[in-house]
């Protein structure tokens, strides 16, 4: 047995790509294998040799022929791998049962020195021809896997194809002199396989994202309160008695008698509520929000007021509208179906007996009825309704 896997440098037609974005990144690691993954070859010789002599307790005179049963088989399989890409994938493997022929008749080189030479001749004559073929296999699968989950775009979906083709020829039977001849048969299947991940799809927004994890994380919660009611009902009181204060501002501001006011109130929150005083009394101030801890009052004059800014939170008792609640609630059932499914598998066959032409040495094809027969259409299985017109015509 022979095995060699080849360590080897695979081809990077797209390294020269800068960016550092997952597309750019997908491209830049695509590898191309110009070796095979792996190749190995097995042989093996088996010979079985039986000799019985029977004699006669009776008449001692009287002997039968010498009855010998033999066979010498010669066993040969090659296996190859190419991963030509990292989604791309081939594999081949054949097996021949060759047998080496005999001349008829014990083998004894003591004995039957002349007998023995001719069975000496036949055989080497055999080898070199390696033997006669009885048996051919050969299995040919290909796979491809979409690199979907490279792609940050299509990254929600995943699929894969995959192609296997097998090719069989057997060695017909002699009858009475009359050679019936071989028997060749191929399978041929397709398979294709599709899924969509919708909750992949669903958290590529944000919004969709946060429902998926409240309801993830009540769900679970949930069941953490079932079992530890008891213990933490305690600290959810506490936790509760120490919810965060609406934050606020105030401070008195002399307005600019020519120009806007800008007012820093360092609350962090654009949503705020803006109130003023005049010597005690709610006066009318026009405004600007210009970021999260700034506004302007637009108003000029040389007027001091009592300015109160508090920061509006949102759901500041922890509850959300009954409008927020239901269409939460209805995004989530709508967004039940997690993942869709799709499987589709194809097969074809054809055996062909009485099939003259005898397996060759490559691929399990004979020269002797034009360049190739049964074919290379025929063997990796992509023969067409006609085969067998085409094979009588080539007769």
């Amino acid at each position: 047995q022979y095995s060699y896997t080849p360590y080897f440098k695979p081809l990077k037609p797209f390294a020269w790509i800068k960016g550092k974005g997952k597309t750019a990144k997908f491209f830049k690691d695509w590898e191309l294998n110009w070796l095979f993954s792996n190749l190995t070859f097995y042989t093996s010789m088996n010979r079985h040799y039986y000799e019985e002599q029977t004699r006669s307790e009776v008449d001692v005179d009287f002997q039968l022929p010498v009855q010998v049963s033999k066979n010498f088989l010669w066993d040969r399989q090659l296996s190859l791998t190419w991963n030509l890409t990292k989604s791309l994938s081939f594999s081949f493997a054949s097996n021949t049962t060759a047998r080496i022929e005999e001349t008829v008749g014990a083998v004894n080189r003591r004995l039957f020195p002349d007998e023995y030479r001719e069975w000496k001749d036949t055989v080497m004559s055999s080898l070199r021809h390696l033997g006669t073929p009885w048996n051919y296999n050969q299995t040919f699968t290909g796979t491809y896997r979409a690199p979907f989950n490279k792609i940050p775009v299509l990254d929600y979906l995943s699929g894969s194809v995959s192609y296997n083709s097998v090719y069989r020829w057997d060695k017909g039977a002699t009858v009475d002199d009359l050679y019936l001849g071989n028997t060749i048969q191929n399978q041929t299947t397709w398979n294709a396989d599709a899924r969509l991940n919708f909750e992949t799809l669903f958290n590529k927004s944000k919004y969709l994202q946060n429902i998926n994890k409240r309801f993830s994380n009540s769900s679970r919660g949930n069941n953490d309160r079932n079992k530890n009611r008891n213990r933490n009902s305690k600290d959810d009181k506490e936790k509760t008695q120490k919810s965060p204060k609406t934050k606020k501002f105030e401070r008195a501001i002399t307005l600019s008698p020519d120009s806007a006011t800008v007012v820093k109130h360092n609350l962090n929150n654009k949503k705020i509520r803006f109130s003023a005083r005049e010597e005690g009394k709610v006066v009318k101030v026009n405004y600007k929000v210009i970021d999260a801890n700034t506004v302007q009052i637009t108003d000029t004059g040389s007027r001091t007021l009592a300015v109160t800014i508090t920061e509006i939170r949102k759901n500041a008792d922890g509850k959300k509208s009954f409008g927020t609640e239901f269409a939460e609630h209805a995004l989530r059932f709508l967004m039940m179906p997690r993942s869709l499914s799709f499987k589709w598998r194809s097969s074809h066959s054809l055996n062909v007996p009485l099939y003259a032409p005898n397996v060759g040495n490559v691929f399990g094809q004979s020269q002797s009825y034009g360049p190739m027969a049964p074919g290379l259409d025929f063997a990796f299985g992509f023969y067409g309704k006609d085969f067998v017109d085409k094979a009588l015509d080539r007769d």
